[in-house]
């Protein structure tokens, strides 16, 4: 997963006018007066230095202060996204669901969110905001000229296909499968792809690979010298969910920072 300084200081976008907007709240009570414009640059441009200096106790402080100062004000927008995912990076779920706005402002802090809440076991509120997710994730794929091929119940999952060209990085995808699980909870994917890093540009081999939020794991290749029909991709993904168990993969990206793995690879197109 992106860090805050790469995805949310990048000018990652909002989810304006998505399903995600919130109806107009009242104006909240007037800040303490310490929250002026010098005050917030002041600690703020403070925790970004130390964010990115990974000096991430001075960053938790200076968040703190301004979120103690400033409340609801807009200007600690930034600063509680921050301190949400220092929260979740030492552990401490409830805080990190208590700075979250409801709904979240960005795909960054929307993936925090339910990352927070399926640790603290709140499974209906980690399916409503992947549901969303997926949906407007599956609107993406179609913008970027994928097609939506069907969707289907399988291995405990409810999945939803789609089929074109959609390049991500090194990545070519050919087929993205997203998956949500049926009993609620965090949803995975699916892709079915070429790598041209590792394969030098080959267009012969295939990768399934899995995506969850502990990381990135490639269940199994396969050669195709001709257009991959989308029968083979969906016996790809029929073999993998008769025994959904990441512990087979051929090779895996996990990292281990308290953080969700790759969601630009589970719910694809909402990263930009």
């Amino acid at each position: 997963m992106k860090t805050f300084v790469a995805a949310a200081l990048g000018a990652l976008a909002l989810f304006a006018g998505s399903a995600f907007a919130a109806t107009t709240d009242p104006a909240p009570d007037a800040p303490p007066a310490a929250c002026d414009d010098n005050f917030v640059d002041t600690h703020w441009h403070a925790a970004v230095d130390a964010y990115r200096g990974e000096h991430l106790d001075v960053a938790a402080t200076e968040t703190d202060a301004i979120i103690a100062a400033c409340g609801d004000d807009p200007r600690a927008g930034m600063p509680h996204i921050m301190r949400a995912e220092l929260a979740l990076r030492s552990g401490d779920a409830q805080r990190a669901a208590d700075l979250i706005p409801d709904p979240p402002p960005t795909f960054y802090a929307a993936w925090m969110a339910m990352e927070a809440h399926d640790e603290l076991g709140h499974a209906d509120r980690v399916s409503s905001i992947a549901t969303v997710l997926e949906r407007m994730s599956g609107e993406a794929l179609t913008r970027a000229g994928m097609t939506q091929v069907e969707s289907f119940d399988a291995g405990g999952y409810h999945v939803t296909s789609y089929q074109g060209r959609l390049e991500q990085g090194p990545f070519i995808r050919f087929f993205y499968f997203l998956m949500q699980p049926v009993a609620g909870g965090m949803p995975v994917s699916i892709a079915i792809s070429r790598d041209n890093i590792a394969l030098e540009g080959s267009d012969r081999t295939y990768f399934v690979d899995f995506y969850q939020c502990s990381g990135h794991y490639t269940m199994s290749q396969f050669e195709s010298a001709e257009t991959v029909p989308y029968a083979r991709a969906r016996q790809a993904v029929d073999t993998f969910l008769a025994h959904p168990d990441s512990g087979n993969a051929v090779s895996a990206t996990v990292p281990h920072d308290g953080l969700c793995a790759f969601p630009q690879y589970i719910t694809p197109g909402l990263d930009n």
